[in-house]
Formats: C-alpha cells, structure tokens, sequence
C-alpha cells in the first residue's frame, strides 16, 4: 500500500499539467461551495427576519414611518441583511438623534433609538435640540402641548447656539418681572428683540443687552402697576427708555 501511494506521488509529481488541473478543479470546488453558501444564506425563506425590536424613549418619531423604512429592507435574509443601509435610512428620519442597529440569533434586528430633545422652534420652520442642533420635521405638531410651548427664537443662520445662549440669559432676567420670555428675534443688523408671555415687546438694541435689561427688570419692580398697558418698551438709549401704551 505504501508502494503505491509513493507511485502516486511521484506521477503527480512528474505532470505539471496534472498538479495545476488539481489546484483549479480545488478553486473551482471552493468557489462553488461559497456561491452555494452564500445563496443560502441569503434565502429570506430559510433565514427570514421574523422580528424587530425597538427600544427607547420615542415621544415623536413616527412609529408607522419607522416601520416603512424598516420593511424596505426585510426582503433579505438574517445573514445578509444591510445592517449599515438600514441604519443609515432611519438616521434621515427627522426625529430620530441616534440609532444603533444589531444582529439578535436566530431571528431578531434590535434598534436602539434616541430622540432629538427640542427647546424652542427656530425661524418657525425648524425646531433647535437642547445640543444646538436643527432639525425639520415634516409637520410642526402646533396642537402638541409641548412643542405649542416651546419658545420661538429667530436669527441669521449659523447663529442659533448664540442666539438659544442669550435666550436663557435673557429668560433668567425677564422671571424676576414674573414673566417669561416667549420670542427672542437677532436680525440681520444683530440687533435683539425679545417678546414675553404677556405679549410685551422689548426692544434692547445692539450693544449693552444685559445691562440695559437689568434696567428694565429694576424699573418694572418699583412700578409694575405703570406697566399694566404697556405694549413695548424701546431699551435702545443711553441712560432710560421709552414705552408705548395700548391706544385708550
């Protein structure tokens, strides 16, 4: 047995021909056996996603949207599915501020996803997130409670960190008259304007915002009943400020 194995060997190693012929009809069994492999694996009948699991604290995403974006991709089986396409689909979607997606054995695609935060609508046709960032989602929900309270702020663009900054400067003041403030506008000359809950309107120029304020705030405090008609203030002078009443 030995002596024929040794024969062997040495006519495989005698015809070139008959060693390449072995190393391709190798390549060609691998090959093969990876093609079948791989349509295995992706037979959506054999490997089907049967389930997906979402977590996280969703307020505002559009649950039947999400499931839309998510069933674009269920045509593929559990191997082969584009976890990176699918993440990137439902990274669009407006609300949405995060989202991992993974891999559950045997048959489960877990999304994890993290909402936007919004404080205060931006040029009224996008909303600002506490981290600065804007975002447009296709309807404003004005009857929503608590995006129907959220301040308006309105500046050039590029300028919202700054103007959401002076918005929370201005606020602090504005509560020691007992209001809030509702509309903060930077116009394009930087010039600030600010709106309250009571519907007053106070105009603080350019220059001096804060001191100017304090002002105000310290002048409401000793007459606040001299207020009680008074529609606008105008901030915008060196040493008072003026005001306009409702028409009697």
């Amino acid at each position: 047995m030995l002596l024929i194995d040794v024969l062997r060997l040495n006519i495989v190693n005698r015809d070139p021909f008959f060693s390449a012929f072995l190393k391709v009809l190798l390549v060609l069994l691998v090959v093969s056996l990876m093609v079948w492999a791989g349509r295995v694996a992706d037979d959506a009948r054999r490997f089907p996603v049967n389930s997906i699991k979402v977590e996280g604290e969703l307020s505002h995403v559009d649950r039947d949207e999400l499931q839309r974006v998510v069933s674009r991709f269920m045509d593929r089986s559990f191997f082969v599915l584009d976890l990176n396409a699918l993440h990137d689909a439902l990274q669009r979607m407006s609300w949405i501020k995060t989202v991992s997606v993974r891999r559950i054995w045997p048959d489960t695609v877990h999304l994890y996803v993290t909402e936007h935060r919004p404080v205060a609508y931006w040029n009224e046709d996008e909303l600002l997130s506490d981290e600065g960032v804007l975002f447009a989602p296709r309807s404003l929900a004005e009857e929503d409670v608590l995006l129907g309270a959220l301040p308006v702020l309105s500046g050039p663009l590029g300028h919202q960190q700054e103007v959401m900054s002076q918005f929370h400067r201005f606020n602090a003041l504005v509560t020691l008259m007992g209001h809030e403030v509702r509309r903060v506008v930077q116009n394009e000359r930087r010039s600030w304007l600010l709106e309250l809950n009571n519907g007053m309107k106070i105009y603080l120029g350019r220059s001096q915002m804060m001191s100017r304020l304090r002002r105000l705030v310290w002048a409401y405090q000793v007459l606040k009943t001299r207020f009680l008609e008074v529609v606008s203030v105008d901030l915008r002078y060196t040493n008072g400020f003026s005001v306009q009443r409702e028409p009697s």
